[in-house]
């Protein structure tokens, strides 16, 4: 009697329990396929049914194999399989073994979405997998209790442990470890990691700022070393250090997405993930969990002190139910590497790709953030509500989700099914609902659901007239289609955290630099989408970029609308260099009645816009930055930096073409010299004007008075207190310094009111009435120690002289310098007098005209600025 029979039949029955049972462990799964047919053979030869020889025994097996296979493939695309009326390619309906490929190469975000174009919605994509893009399927899936994690989150499970936040599909396990690190990222545990990402913002920006003048660096690369830095911070205590380092040395990076890599190649095809250990590629894994064990190590060796994410893991307060053992302390380690440091690494490079691609979007985003740190302190509740910069990630991450191709449930086998848009989907059957092609369908996000467009998810009025807002009506935005953090219980829980740092690196970026990408033989920018990789999250490549820190914040002061200028007049803009800084107080009203007199019957002018440029710390603008100050010394006021601030704006494209073409300067006191620092014979003025107001004309006579006074004005920064309990307490100590105490009535009166603000928390206590100068210690100190940059910007000015139409405007008094000096900045102003084009003197006022006679030197200046030919050209 032939042993064929036998054979199919246990070929079958094998296929059988396969499908039945699904069995994933290793001794199980070599029993079935190879000692099957081994077993059987040696039974029909102990029966007499078939002799005995290798031959016999080789093609027992090869017939046992085929007939497994066969059953396999005959049974998976016919008509009674299940999921058959869903298409997709006949390769996918046969093995899982495809989409492992699929992921090895890192482009199935891509290519499913290909398939989904020619497919439909629905498509098959494994033997028991169906591949969803119906926005219909989030909550019906991932809302939905029937539906629980998929295999392949059992197959990143390491052998003892009890498995990662990720890993656990038990939806109770799942709650437990939830609450844990709900703890660890709930508002209160938040606001207790801010120090730590400031800092290492802070860092960021300082080690960019340091290789700019170098050439072209990774901005990619950069990132990882942040995201690496701050996530040791956050969840180890601070273990990493990259940045300082400038580079990753020990391969920490390239460990961790090797191993992302490796543990996604496994949950392709779960039941081979007993045997992915005898893989060449598993070194990949071992490392990366090598790693995270070392990681945990150290952590654990800095005991209870350190409170960060980990000592909730530990349990270190004892508030846990749940005792987790040391190889679940590694797992937990080896997730939060890459749901904190690597995800957001590539996200926020993303971020900055598309930005960098698009010029008009990064200006909007800096304008706006500059205007926010006009008024206040860039914390992460001001950036919170920024609805640009939000407008930005989320219009990111609507193009670049995290977990493109969506995460894993399968449809429990005691469901009787479930319904989707008209689709059945039979129990046991695996799900993926993918959140890239989802965010890409044009039914859910148009026009140009491909192109990064944040303005389709910004508010406007609805013009009803009754403050109503609403969405713009030229966009179709499905709010409900827009998932980046997953959905329901098992939700991103770090979402929180990663908004909050998403928004302090991107405002802190645009703050301090311009950037443009670096194209090199072998990269160019539109290679950075081609180079994304898909291994569950999304994997980046590099990212050349020259960056230009700049050196000014800039505010736009826009035309009042009750202001109608005459339409036949002269359009200029004004660019305004305060002194000591823009105030608003105290200039604002000047800019006002700028705008007030080109309203005038017969104006000769008209203003297109007013234009305030300051130091990152000048001005109010040092209110913002007074902890940078204090790790930062050097980044403070003096005349020569503040010159390559105003060139650097000039330089940096924010003008507009006939706003750069119609730019007339006005400058106070010393922000007259930063104005003119800058120019040199090497090219045009880009001035149609200068006005000048009290400019200190100086020579070499004034030196030693100007080192006196510098000596005074530092005596007195390195003796006074950091603040004061009420405003009298601070004018009395300062009444006792010169120059302070030489001042008019009215002058103290300015300072009384605007130099000085309040503290209303100060070593945690409330203290009604403290103060403290506007101005920190480094930069007052600083501007006063800058004499070879006021006598340096004093040559320039009268070497310009012949080149630029110059007007000066002077106060009557003689009230801030010593008689001798002012008498040298008359003498010099004298001699250079035909050079000018119009001299003013403002009566009643002194230095600070612009605070006492807003009114008087807003006519001098219009007046100045009339007489200006219109497209003058330099003579130099």
């Amino acid at each position: 009697m032939s042993a064929l029979p036998f054979l199919i039949v246990a070929a079958i029955a094998v296929h059988g329990f396969f499908n039945r049972f699904e069995p994933r462990g290793a001794t199980t799964i070599l029993f079935l396929v190879f000692a099957t047919p081994a077993v059987l053979s040696f039974l029909l030869y102990l029966s007499s049914l078939s002799a005995f020889s290798l031959s016999n025994f080789l093609i027992s097996y090869a017939v046992f194999w085929f007939f497994l296979l066969f059953s396999l493939a005959f049974y998976r695309l016919s008509p009674f399989h299940p999921l058959a009326k869903y298409p997709g390619p006949v390769l996918f309906k046969l093995t899982r073994f495809a989409a492992w490929y699929l992921v090895r190469t890192g482009s199935q975000h891509r290519y499913y979405q290909a398939l989904h174009n020619r497919y439909g919605l629905y498509i098959r994509t494994g033997p028991n997998h169906l591949h969803i893009s119906d926005a219909a399927a989030i909550s019906a899936v991932l809302g939905s209790r029937e539906f629980t994690k998929g295999g392949r989150y059992n197959a990143i499970r390491r052998p003892g442990s009890q498995g990662s936040l990720l890993s656990l599909t038990d939806p109770h396990e799942h709650t437990q470890r939830r609450r844990i690190w709900d703890r660890a990222l709930n508002a209160a545990a938040l606001k207790g990691y801010q120090d730590a990402l400031t800092n290492r913002v802070s860092q960021f920006v300082s080690s960019l700022e340091q290789r700019a003048d170098e050439g072209s660096l990774d901005l990619s690369q950069w990132l990882s070393l942040f995201s690496f830095d701050f996530m040791g911070d956050l969840a180890y205590g601070g273990v990493f250090n990259l940045m300082e380092q400038g580079g990753d040395e020990k391969d920490f990076i390239s460990i961790v997405s090797a191993g992302v890599q490796q543990q996604e190649l496994a949950g392709a095809i779960p039941w081979i993930r007993p045997f992915y250990d005898l893989f060449p590629n598993s070194a990949n894994d071992l490392r990366f969990i090598q790693f995270a064990k070392e990681t945990v190590l150290k952590r654990q060796a800095k005991g209870t002190a350190v409170r960060d994410l980990f000592s909730y893991l530990l349990d270190e307060d004892g508030a846990g139910r749940v005792h987790l053992l040391f190889p679940t302390l590694v797992q937990e380690a080896s997730f939060a590497l890459v749901a904190g440091s690597d995800t957001s690494g590539t996200t926020l490079a993303n971020l900055f790709y598309y930005l960098l691609s698009d010029p008009p979007t990064y200006r909007r985003l800096q304008a706006e953030i500059d205007e926010a740190a006009s008024d206040t302190s860039l914390d992460v509740v001001v950036l919170a509500n920024l609805p640009y910069l939000n407008a930005v990630i989320t219009e990111t991450l609507r193009l670049q989700p995290v977990v493109p191709n969506g995460v894993q449930r399968v449809l429990s086998p005691q469901s009787e099914g479930i319904i989707i848009s008209g689709k059945f989907i039979p129990p046991s059957t695996t799900v993926q609902v993918s959140t890239y092609i989802i965010h890409r369908d044009p039914a859910h996000f148009s026009p140009a659901p491909e192109l990064f467009s944040p303005e389709r998810w910004l508010m406007h009025e609805a013009g009803t007239g009754q403050g109503t807002l609403t969405e713009d009506p030229q966009f179709r935005l499905n709010r409900a289609a827009y998932f980046p953090w997953s959905y329901g219980s098992t939700s991103c829980a770090g979402k929180n955290l990663a908004l909050m740092e998403m928004r302090v690196v991107t405002a802190a970026f645009v703050r301090h630099f311009d950037a443009r990408f670096a194209p090199e033989w072998n990269w160019t920018p539109s290679d950075w989408e081609k180079n994304l990789r898909d291994s569950y999250v999304l994997l980046k490549g590099r990212m050349p970029v020259f960056l230009h820190p700049l050196r000014y914040i800039a505010t736009r002061f826009s035309q009042p609308s009750h202001t109608v200028p005459c339409s036949d007049a002269t359009p200029f803009s004004v660019l305004i260099a305060p002194g000591v800084g823009f105030t608003s107080d105290l200039w604002i009203p000047v800019i006002k009645h700028l705008y007030r007199l080109q309203g005038q019957p017969n104006s000769p002018i008209r203003i297109l816009s007013v234009w305030v440029v300051d130091r990152p710390n000048h001005g109010d603008a040092a209110l913002l930055n007074e902890d940078a100050l204090k790790r930062h010394h050097s980044e403070v006021f003096n005349v020569e930096d503040y010159g390559a601030a105003i060139t650097s704006f000039i330089d940096s494209g924010t003008l507009s073409q006939d706003e750069r073409a119609s730019l007339v300067a006005l400058g106070h006191s010393g922000g007259t010299g930063s104005i003119v620092i800058g120019l040199t014979d090497k090219k045009p003025i880009p001035y149609q004007a200068l006005v000048l107001v009290e400019p200190p004309f100086l020579n070499p006579e004034a030196y030693p008075i100007f080192q006196e006074l510098g000596k005074r004005v530092r005596a007195f920064n390195y003796s006074r207190p950091a603040s004061w309990n009420s405003l009298d307490l601070a004018m009395e100590y300062i009444m006792n310094f010169p120059p302070w105490r030489n001042f008019d009535a009215e002058i103290l009166h300015i300072m009384r009111e605007t130099f000085f603000h309040y503290l209303t928390e100060q070593s945690g206590s409330v203290e009604n009435g403290a103060v403290t100068m506007k101005t920190p210690f480094q930069q007052q100190t600083a501007s006063f120690m800058d004499i070879e940059g006021a006598f340096a910007a004093s040559e320039r000015l009268i070497s310009i002289l012949h080149g630029v139409p110059t007007h000066v405007i002077n106060g009557a008094y003689r009230d801030l310098w010593p008689g001798p000096m002012y008498d040298m900045i008359a003498k010099k102003l004298e001699e250079h007098r035909s050079a000018l084009a119009s001299v003013t003197v403002i009566d009643e006022t002194g230095h600070y005209a612009p605070h006492e006679k807003p009114e008087e030197l807003a006519i001098a200046a219009f007046r100045a600025i009339g007489s200006t030919p219109s497209n003058r050209k330099s003579k130099l």
